[in-house]
């Protein structure tokens, strides 16, 4: 895998995204390019369309969770081999391409890998290279799901929709458009109603569509498109929790935790009946005589998604404290930072509950991509949503310790793009403790009109001048995993509860030195 994952990092042009990819083509340009590989591949997008059963679904948040229910329902409706590709990995990039629910496996990988770069580079031309990076693995994912003659493609959008990699189908059997919100505005547009129609991107002609609920900016653009692209139709799915239960059936467990799930639930729902009608494949139904089967309710409880409302004990048997639970979501947009700190704080209120506040502590590990505004993600992690086991009192959310944690692993890094001064982090904590302060001086939570948007990147007092000593940003992960490990220790009658959060590449390096791989 190593040679492999060298071959890979040859394709990271640029660091950042806003950039142009492939050689310094345009967006357009390099999504073209994508259908003139796969006709290099010998699988043009023809082929594609003609050979796999495609679920499309795009989303700001939302449409990764889609995704793996979607799978995990099916699957356990009974198509014997299926496709899901995802991304980012969060350890491994095995993990973007899962058959059958499982990451490939490394030398599945590998042979496929080969086949896809050789294949390439054998017809390369001045005016045709190598495709950069994510268009590289989307390629090699229809690759694998054709040679492996999968039942069906679950194909979650990387970025957008409209020229997104994965947008090479021309008639999937049906497409989703998970929660819209604002996320990469200088690509996607600066509006909802311009981001929903880059989303909407995904639509063809004659195709059903299903989206969840939507801001009416959103949905009326969503609309437009849908009328526009000429799909058969655009419905609006509910809420899992609105359908009828089987006999014997006393409620709907979902695999992914977190009240926000419930939507992505009932549009995977939505989609999997949908695609269940349209083709020939010998399935048992998902929704009968307006109940979920219990084959339905066994794939959405049964359904995993690593780094997404996960809670991991940590190990005392691999250096770790009994005493530790992790609580990793890589939450990175404003919405999805809503979701999980309701997420965490219902889920640590049950737990301090079950023994006693004074006996628990909240701790956060956090981390963000440079081109995210710290300062809209940290004021729902600072408010208080609700849960009696709050340490900070009725309008803010206490956390005992807050550390902001370097990244050990991202594709950029493969560029060489780390970081060895920790400015970032250190500005971070500045941040941080401003709008703590900001809080505690009587003006609420809500510091993003008071700080006028600070960044951690702004030298003076904003970086690591702060005299807090409830907030830190250290050198490393297993830097901030020591003093944890250690106090933990220390005060072995605490239960002490760790969010990890701000980036699914910040999880992963958990997720990695915990040894809990996806």
């Amino acid at each position: 895998m190593e040679e492999v994952k060298a071959k890979l990092g040859t394709l990271i042009s640029e660091k950042k995204r806003s950039a142009r990819p492939d050689n310094g083509a345009s967006w357009e340009q390099a999504f073209r390019s994508t259908f003139d590989c796969l006709d290099r591949l010998g699988i043009g997008n023809d082929q594609v369309s003609e050979r796999l059963r495609v679920i499309h679904i795009a989303g700001t948040k939302g449409k990764g969770s889609t995704s793996a229910f979607c799978e995990s329902i099916l699957r356990h409706a009974g198509c014997k081999k299926t496709g899901l590709f995802t991304s980012p990995h969060l350890v491994n990039i095995n993990e973007r391409i899962r058959l059958d629910g499982k990451s490939i496996s490394d030398e599945k990988f590998c042979e496929y890998f080969w086949q896809v770069w050789n294949r390439l580079e054998e017809t390369c031309t001045p005016e045709q290279g190598m495709p950069a990076y994510f268009r590289f693995i989307t390629l090699m994912g229809y690759y694998v799901f054709i040679k492996e003659e999968v039942d069906v493609a679950v194909v979650e959008v990387g970025l957008g929709g409209r020229i997104d990699s994965t947008n090479v189908v021309n008639r999937p059997v049906v497409c989703g458009i998970a929660s819209l919100g604002f996320d990469h505005t200088d690509l996607l547009g600066d509006t909802l109603a311009k981001i929903a129609r880059e989303k909407a991107g995904i639509f063809k002609k004659g195709v059903p569509a299903f989206t969840v609920g939507q801001e009416e900016e959103a949905m009326e653009s969503l609309r437009d498109c849908a009328s526009e692209r000429g799909v058969e139709f655009l419905k609006q799915s509910g809420s899992v929790g609105d359908y009828c239960l089987p006999e014997g059936s006393d409620q709907v467990r979902l695999g992914i935790p977190g009240d926000h799930q419930a939507a992505n639930a009932g549009l995977a729902v939505s989609l999997c009946q949908t695609f269940q009608e349209r083709v020939d494949l010998k399935l048992s139904p998902v929704v009968s005589q307006g109940a979920l089967t219990l084959d339905c309710l066994k794939g959405l409880e049964l359904c995993r998604w690593p780094g997404r409302g996960q809670i991991e004990k940590d190990n005392p048997g691999d250096g770790g404290a009994e005493n530790i639970t992790f609580y990793l979501d890589g939450a990175h947009t404003p919405e999805s930072m809503l979701c999980c700190s309701k997420w965490y704080q219902g889920a640590t209120k049950l737990a301090l509950e079950a023994s006693s506040p004074s006996s628990g502590e909240r701790w956060l590990m956090f981390n963000c991509m440079r081109d995210r505004d710290p300062n809209v993600l940290f004021e729902p992690l600072q408010t208080n949503h609700g849960g009696d086991g709050a340490t900070g009192g009725a309008h803010t959310m206490g956390f005992d310790r807050s550390f902001f944690v370097p990244f050990v692993s991202s594709t950029t890094s493969l560029k060489g793009d780390n970081q060895s001064d920790h400015k970032w982090e250190n500005g971070l904590r500045g941040i941080w403790d401003k709008m703590l302060g900001r809080a505690a001086g009587g003006k609420g939570s809500g510091g993003r009109e008071a700080l006028g948007r600070s960044s951690p990147d702004s030298s003076g007092a904003t970086g690591g001048s702060s005299s807090s000593s409830s907030s830190s940003s250290v050198c490393s992960v297993q830097a901030a995993l020591s003093t944890l490990r250690t106090y933990a220790r220390q005060n072995n009658t605490k239960q002490i509860h760790v969010l990890v959060t701000g980036s699914l590449y910040l999880v992963g390096d958990f997720l990695r030195i915990l040894k809990r791989v996806p």
